[in-house]
């Protein structure tokens, strides 16, 4: 069962992979005005959005009830010095980290490519969740959150993705 999940993770990596000359150092404009959504109230719906996006991306949720982890992933949680530390594993294999303090959230996930500049392209079906068990799948959540974030009343938060692969980092 683990081999198993490890070996779709490999595929799924193999699968979302591209040419990392692709990034450049350019803006893209997403056509989206930075204003709060109706319904996206608080920090709660867009940092809940993210770490959903990890889960679904991972397939950490068992997939017979998705509740709790998939028969072959174990979940620690941990606490101290503030913060709440979930860890997936697949064996001795770390999946994913998520890590809660009261003004942070880092997700650290392995099996993940850097995001190819279409992923900020609204609209995106996600073909993976195209069953009736599976939420969203229709490539708004993402850009939404982070529009939710930047619009945010109050201290703006800070958003920063950092992608490591191929001994190249991507900030």
């Amino acid at each position: 069962m683990a081999s198993a999940y490890l070996a779709r993770r490999e595929q799924a990596l193999k699968e979302s992979s591209f040419s990392l000359d692709e990034i450049g150092g350019y803006l893209i404009d997403l056509g989206r005005s930075i204003r709060r959504m109706p319904g996206w109230d608080g920090l709660y719906p867009p940092l809940r959005e993210f770490m959903q996006n990890t889960i679904d991306h991972l397939e950490l949720l068992n997939p017979e009830t998705g509740l709790g982890p998939r028969p072959a992933v174990k979940l620690d949680v941990r606490s101290g010095g503030g913060a709440v530390t979930y860890d997936f594993s697949c064996g001795v294999t770390n999946v994913c980290s998520i890590v809660v303090e009261p003004d942070s959230l880092t997700i650290e996930q392995a099996f993940t490519h850097p995001l190819h500049p279409g992923a900020l392209d609204s609209g995106v079906v996600d073909k993976s969740k195209q069953n009736a068990t599976a939420a969203g799948g229709f490539g708004d959540g993402f850009k939404s959150a982070i529009v939710v974030l930047l619009a945010h009343d109050g201290p703006t938060p800070t958003l920063r993705w950092t992608f490591e692969a191929a001994d190249r980092t991507i900030t």
